[in-house]
C-alpha cells in the first residue's frame, strides 16, 4: 500500500485544537472531534453555559466522551524512545504551546484563549522556534 502522507501532515492531525500539541490522553466528543482530556477539563471549568464543541460548534456533554483509544496507540507508536513531555501550564496543567508575544512568555491554549492572555497575539512555539534557526 502508498501512503501519500506526509510528517508535518501526520503531525497536524495529531494536534489538539486547543493547546496545538499532540494529543494527551485524547477523549472523542459525541460529535467526532478528539481534545485531550485536560483541555477538555479546563474547557468545561470555565464555561457557565453548554459546551460546544470548538471545531464544529455542536453542543455536547463532555462527561460522556470516551477515550480515542485507536488516536492514543497511533501517537504512541510514532513517539521517539526517550521523547520528553513538553512543559506544562501551572494554571491549567496543558503543554506551553503558544508563545505571548505581548508579555514575551510561553503559554497554554487555554490561556491564550479563555486567561489573561486572551486578546494578545500569540503564535504557535513551533514558529517560534523556527525563527529562531
Amino acid at each position: 500500500m502508498a501512503w501519500r502522507v506526509t510528517v508535518p501532515e501526520l503531525h497536524d492531525q495529531l494536534q489538539c485544537p486547543i493547546c496545538l500539541e499532540v494529543f494527551k490522553e485524547p477523549l472523542m466528543l459525541q460529535c467526532g472531534h478528539s481534545y485531550c482530556k485536560g483541555c477538555l477539563d479546563s474547557l468545561s471549568q470555565h464555561l457557565d453555559s453548554e459546551l460546544r464543541c470548538p471545531v464544529c460548534r455542536q453542543s455536547v456533554d463532555c462527561s460522556s466522551s470516551l477515550p480515542n483509544v485507536s488516536l492514543a496507540r497511533v501517537i504512541d507508536a510514532l513517539r521517539l524512545p526517550g521523547d520528553t513531555e513538553p512543559t506544562v501550564c501551572v494554571h491549567h496543567r496543558n503543554p506551553l504551546s503558544l508563545f505571548c508575544e505581548k508579555d514575551q512568555e510561553f503559554i497554554c491554549g487555554l490561556c491564550g484563549l479563555l486567561g489573561s492572555h486572551q486578546h494578545h497575539r500569540v503564535t504557535p512555539v513551533s514558529t517560534v522556534y523556527s525563527r529562531m534557526k
